[in-house]
C-alpha cells in the first residue's frame, strides 16, 4: 500500500511517494526507485484492484476481491458488482482519490475486462485517468 506522509510540503502541496514496484535500481545510488506523487497513487490504485481479498498478510479485509467475478457473465447486475468492489475497495483505503467516473468494458475475445476510472485528488484539481486490463488467468 502507498503510504504518504503528511509532514512533506512543496508549495503548499503534499507530495506522495511510494516504492517502485518494478523493484529496479536508480542507476546512480543503487537504491531502489521511488514513484512520487501521481505516480505513486496510480500504482496503489493499479494495486489496489488486482489484490484479492487475503493476499496481504495482516490485511484479510485488503483488497478488491475483483478475481471471481471474472468468471461471471458479463451481464447488467455483475457490473454493478464490479463497479460497487471497486468503488468501495478504493473508498476504503485510498483516502487521497476522489471517483469522477468508472467505465467497465468488457472484452470477451481477451477473457478480459477494461476499467477506465477518471479520478481527482486531495491537492491536484485537473482530473487523471488510469486504465487496468484485469484477465482470466484460468
Amino acid at each position: 500500500m502507498a503510504g504518504y506522509n503528511n509532514n512533506i510540503f512543496t508549495k503548499g502541496t503534499v507530495t506522495y511517494q511510494d516504492l517502485d514496484i518494478s523493484m529496479k535500481s536508480n542507476p546512480f545510488t543503487g537504491d531502489l526507485r521511488l514513484q512520487t506523487d501521481l505516480g505513486a497513487i496510480k500504482q496503489s490504485l493499479t494495486n489496489l484492484l488486482y489484490t484479492n481479498y487475503g493476499e496481504r498478510p495482516f490485511r484479510p479485509n485488503l483488497g478488491g476481491g475483483l478475481d471471481h467475478l471474472l468468471f461471471e457473465q458479463l451481464d447488467p447486475l455483475t457490473v454493478l458488482e464490479l463497479d460497487q468492489s471497486i468503488r468501495n475497495v478504493i473508498q476504503n483505503w485510498e483516502p487521497r482519490v476522489k471517483i469522477i467516473s468508472l467505465g467497465i468494458n468488457a472484452q470477451p475475445d481477451q477473457n478480459a475486462l477494461g476499467i477506465t476510472l477518471a479520478f481527482s485528488l486531495l491537492n491536484i484539481s485537473a482530473p487523471q485517468t488510469i486504465s487496468i486490463i484485469l484477465k482470466r488467468t484460468r
